[in-house]
Formats: structure tokens, sequence, C-alpha cells
């Protein structure tokens, strides 16, 4: 069905016809945006490698209690353990602290990485339970293994100083890590492929977009609404291909 808009003809179709013409436009290009996608993502591959440090983390996990004597305890009532729940959230918090940092860092003899070794620690409450898992990413694996450790030994009476009647035991002890952390070599370089791609796609998209040359009759039709009643060959492919048709002066040979 066709349309008279304000603007002129409008035809139902052509938004259609726009599409499988985008659509031919990528299938030409195919090979290009294949090509783009190897090229992004061995780019995205050997960036990573030669500028992203490679990171290693440890963690150990800790309970947190909301008393600090349970001897002489035959039970944990319900408003112990959503008081623990409570707690669990805030020694999150104090374990990042500057403080908490600063006391860990003197012990080790880090003073000068106090910044580096603030980013580096990260505190996650499991949840619905009174347990945290504090972790520690560095560049350095031996490193990140004794800061861990170093945690574990100040963090709990540091604690204990701070929330009063509270108290956090160690449940798993930090181990060197053997794998990296991070970077994700492969994760990386598949976005890479699909930057690539994604890119000669737009390319060639606002390329279609912007060419406004009449390719052939539909498109005649489909730009201006015209009717077409007939078409010029064109000459040169015409005797070539022996249609009959040449410029004269004998550029046709009888066989």
């Amino acid at each position: 069905m066709n349309e008279e808009g304000k603007n002129g003809y409008f035809s139902t179709d052509s938004l259609i016809l726009d599409v499988f013409d985008l659509l031919r436009a990528l299938r030409k290009g195919i090979w290009l945006i294949l090509l783009a996608g190897i090229i992004g993502g061995l780019l995205a591959n050997l960036g990573t490698r030669l500028f992203i440090s490679p990171t290693y983390r440890t963690s150990f996990t800790a309970y947190v209690n909301n008393r600090t004597n349970l001897e002489g305890t035959t039970s944990v009532t319900s408003s112990d353990l959503s008081a623990a729940k409570s707690l669990a959230n805030t020694y999150a918090r104090i374990l990042t602290s500057r403080s908490m940092i600063n006391l860990a860092a003197e012990k080790a003899g880090m003073q000068d990485m106090e910044n580096m070794l603030g980013n580096a620690v990260a505190v996650s409450v499991s949840p619905d339970t009174e347990i945290l898992t504090v972790s520690v990413t560095m560049t350095d694996p031996d490193l990140a293994t004794q800061f861990a450790q170093l945690l574990t030994e100040v963090a709990p009476e540091y604690i204990s100083k701070i929330v009063e009647g509270s108290s956090m035991q160690i449940i798993d002890e930090p181990v060197r890590p053997t794998g990296k952390y991070a970077p994700n070599y492969r994760r990386n370089t598949g976005i890479g492929v699909i930057a690539g791609m994604a890119l000669i796609c737009m390319i060639i998209f606002v390329l279609e977009v912007m060419d406004d040359r009449v390719k052939d009759e539909d498109d005649l039709r489909r730009r201006y609404g015209l009717v077409v009643i007939g078409t010029i060959p064109n000459l040169l492919t015409a005797d070539k291909h022996g249609s009959g048709y040449g410029y004269g002066y004998g550029t046709r040979k009888d066989k």
C-alpha cells in the first residue's frame, strides 16, 4: 500500500526494502567484517598483555559473632544470629578502613604502600550469613598472601576493641595464589573481536545510508515514486555481450 505524505511520495514498502539493502551491503562486506573482528581481537589481546599488569588474589573467610565468650552457653538464639548478621556489614567496613589498613601495613613494614594496599582489600558478606570473605589483590602473589595473613592476625583483636562485646574467628586461612586473577585474556579478546566487527558494520551502515545514488529501477521507484516506463541499456556492455547495440562505425563485427 502506498500513501501520499506531506513531503511527497512515500511507500510503506520502502522501510523493508531499505533494511534488505543494508543486509545486502553487510553481506557484500562479510569478509571485511570478519577481518576487522580478527584484527580487533589481536589488538585487544596484545594491548592486554602489554599494558595491563597481571594481578593475583588470595582470600580468607571469617565468622562474625556478637559475643566474645560462648563458654557455658548451650544455644544461640535468633536474636544472636540477627545481631551477628548486622555486625557483618560493620566488620566489612572496618576491615577496609584506613586505620585497619595502616595498622596491618605498619606491622608488615609496608608504610610506603598504604595507598595501594587500601585499594587491594575487598570484603564481601555472604547473604543471610555471618561469614565474611576478605580478598587481597596485588601484582605480587607473595606480597598479597603476606598482607592477607597479617590481616588475619591483627583484624580480630582490632575489631573487638572497636565493637565491644563481639568477636571474629578465622575460618579459612589465606593461601598463595597459583594462577592469575586478572586480566582475562579470553574475555578481552572476545570484546576486541566484537568491537572490530561492530565498527565495520557501523561504517558500512553509514556509507549505505549516505549513498544517494539510484542503483536500479526499484530504487528509483522507492525513492521518488516514479513509474519506470523504459530503460536505456548500457551500450558498451550490450555490445560486449552481443545484444546488437553499438556506437556505430562497425563496432560490432559480424561473424
